[in-house]
């Protein structure tokens, strides 16, 4: 126990706080305060009361859902486990986008359990508008005793609408398994001639020497002599060879000389002229023959007679002409079978995206098995080539009151390639026909094997109704927003914000706005407490938890077992956190600014009990209007300290809100009588 001296001390200092409010001057304006919440309220000009009424509306609602601030959880989208969040709260995110993004994947990149999470969450796009509807008054607590503000006298009314909602139940997105065959032409789809020439051909030949041989005589009455002159020449020919095509053309001068031996023959050539690698197409000929010419003489001497032949050996250009060939280029269409194996989606359609987009069926559910054929023109023939080509299964489902949609697609892509079918060249003056011979590749992209899907995996997660888990946020969200602007707009000094928030909110679940019944549970609701709020009546635990739902997005709350010793769980023994927090009428706060715990305190006109607030982590200023009488000095509570809770906890449970938690130190004050912790 407290010696006398520590508690003669408390009672000096509360009586020193309470003459220190009491000459507490004016409040100055409020300063900008780190609470969200950007909802204002105008307060007539001149009215001594001023009375507020905000009607709730599902579109607000749907404003807050959709905008709510989370991200999607990459790293849990294939996590098969039922509990993995696959939203997280993130301060630039937004749900709408979020549930677009996650719910527009393909088969590969989120599992079904992940899928079906959020298509769970996506039934807060489209709440239902119950028959009830309930009204909640509010007024402002002055933060100094003398109400100098004069903000007493001013309500706010909350209208509640009843508002209702369940889990989207769409299919898992489509996927498909294909195979395809080999590419044949069926028909030419053009055809382009390269023609080949060889012209202004130049061709001479030119003797450059000749050599006399004598080959001696032979004989002996008639005696033979004989000789020969060998002639040498040079062979020039020239010419412009080229082509000609719709393509366009070329051409270029070539040239050759040869050296030629008298009495030699043959065909000398020049050629040019080349297409894309094609070629030559252009030839210039000359045709060489050759010749012997001989004559003899006679004379006799004596006996013999004595014959002399002589012979001039030589060349001769007999021809000179020019040659061409032509290549017969073509693009073909081809065609390939395929077939596609349907996994999940609805209504899908099957799409070709080649040279044209082509609709190949539409209305394929999963198990179909679509058997067809894709076309695609190739390229001209002279050249290998590629054009890339898309197989696409796609369905789209819509969500949301506002809809929505999410298009959803398995795409697998791949390309037509070609080749010449042949390179061999014609022979000159001739034509030949190349056609280009097809080929097809499809990345492998095979369903992953998830894409059966065993309805019993998503019993756990299609048991629970997260979609009003997401509006039970969204309501107390609502109700959040306008106690923080019209707190705001009372014109209550930035330190006390906090204070005035937070005492607000507290009446929310007090006698006249809510009724206590112990059987009224709600236990088959997915949210207990927004049904016990629709309702206006519930346990002592329901009303309990009412402030601390609208007050956990700005301010931080105690979440200790044993703080609140009102009551206990029915034969425990043990107290219960959540009952009767706020169910008594608020007397004040007491701020224990100059000892060295700093502890704000709630006093409970019933029990008397002064307990750290909720808000008590704020670090505001807390004037006192009212304190109880004698008391002491006390540590009621079993740890010394408490937890301090700033952030949404309740859910929905595949969201990983951010919950900031701080542990405070805590002395309680007590009244004379009071119970016994």
């Amino acid at each position: 126990m407290p010696s006398p001296r520590s508690i003669a001390y408390m009672g000096l200092l509360l009586i020193a706080l309470y003459i220190l409010a009491a000459l507490t001057p004016i409040l100055s304006p409020p300063q900008p305060l780190s609470i969200p919440g950007s909802f204002s309220i105008a307060f007539p000009k001149g009215a001594e009361i001023s009375k507020i009424v905000l009607n709730m509306s599902v579109e607000d609602i749907i404003d807050i859902v959709e905008n709510a601030e989370v991200a999607l959880n990459y790293s849990s989208l294939l996590d098969p486990s039922p509990e993995a969040p696959v939203l997280f709260e993130d301060r630039g995110g937004r749900l709408l986008s979020s549930i677009l993004e996650g719910l527009s994947m393909n088969a590969s990149m989120v599992r079904p359990e992940a899928y079906a999470k959020l298509l769970n969450i996506a039934g807060s796009l489209e709440p239902l508008e119950g028959s009830c509807s309930r009204s909640y008054r509010l007024h402002p607590l002055p933060p100094d005793r003398f109400d100098r503000l004069n903000i007493s006298s001013r309500e706010l009314v909350l209208s509640i609408r009843c508002l209702y909602a369940s889990p989207h139940s769409h299919s898992y997105p489509p996927s498909m398994s294909l195979a395809h065959g080999d590419p044949y032409i069926v028909s030419i789809a053009g055809e382009a001639s390269v023609e080949g020439f060889a012209e202004d051909i130049d061709a001479g030949l030119v003797e450059t020497g000749s050599e006399h041989v004598d080959l001696g005589c032979d004989g002996y009455y008639v005696v033979i002599c004989t000789s020969i002159t060998i002639h040498s020449y040079v062979l020039y020919i020239g010419a412009v060879a080229g082509y000609r095509s719709v393509f366009g053309g070329s051409s270029e001068r070539v040239s050759a000389s040869y050296e030629i031996t008298g009495g030699s023959g043959g065909i000398y050539a020049v050629e040019g002229g080349y297409f894309m690698g094609w070629g030559p197409l252009g030839r210039a000929e000359a045709h060489v023959e050759g010749y012997e010419d001989c004559t003899s003489t006679s004379e006799v001497r004596g006996n013999i007679t004595y014959i002399y032949i002589h012979c001039d050996r030589g060349s001769r250009l007999s021809l000179v002409r020019g040659l061409g060939r032509t290549l017969i280029f073509t693009r073909a269409l081809f065609q390939a079978p395929i077939e596609a194996r349907i996994y999940n989606g609805t209504e899908n359609t099957l799409v070709f995206f080649g040279d044209d987009v082509e609709v190949l069926a539409t209305g394929l559910r999963s198990g179909d098995i679509f058997r067809g054929s894709i076309a695609l023109e190739s390229g001209w023939s002279y050249i290998s080539g590629e054009k890339s080509i898309s197989l696409v299964l796609w369905d789209s489902i819509a969500l949301g009151r506002r809809v929505h949609v999410a298009n959803r697609s398995w795409v697998v892509i791949g390309k037509l390639l070609w080749e010449p079918s042949s390179r061999e060249m014609p022979g000159w003056g001739s034509t030949a026909k190349i056609l280009p011979r097809g080929f097809i590749t499809l990345t492998p992209l095979e369903p992953p094997e998830w894409v059966s899907i065993d309805p019993g995996v998503l019993n756990a997660i299609y048991s629970v109704n997260a979609a009003q888990e997401m509006i039970q946020y969204s309501v107390y969200r609502w109700i959040h927003d306008r106690i923080v602007g019209f707190a705001k707009d009372l014109g209550i000094s930035s330190e006390y914000l906090a204070w005035e928030i937070h005492a607000i909110a507290s009446q929310i679940a007090l006698p006249g706005n809510m009724a206590l019944n112990s059987s009224a549970d709600y236990s088959y609701s997915w949210a207990p407490a927004l049904e016990a709020l629709y309702m206006g009546v519930g346990n002592s635990s329901l009303l309990s938890i009412q402030a601390i739902m609208i007050l956990s997005f700005s301010l931080f709350q105690n979440h200790s077992p044993g703080l609140v010793y009102f009551t206990s769980r029915a034969g425990s023994g043990y107290p219960d956190p959540w009952r009767a927090m706020w169910r008594e009428t608020i007397v004040g706060f007491i701020a224990i600014g100059s000892s060295p715990y700093e502890i704000p305190s709630l006093v409970l006109q019933r029990l008397g009990i002064a307990v750290v607030s909720e808000a008590a982590h704020q670090q505001s200023i807390y004037a006192i209007y009212s304190v109880p009488g004698e008391g002491e000095a006390v540590r009621p509570f079993p740890r010394g300290y408490i937890e301090m809770v700033r952030g949404w906890i309740w859910g929905p449970r595949w969201i990983a809100f951010h919950a900031e938690r701080v542990f405070d130190n805590v002395i309680g004050y007590r009244c004379p009588g009071c119970p016994q912790p």
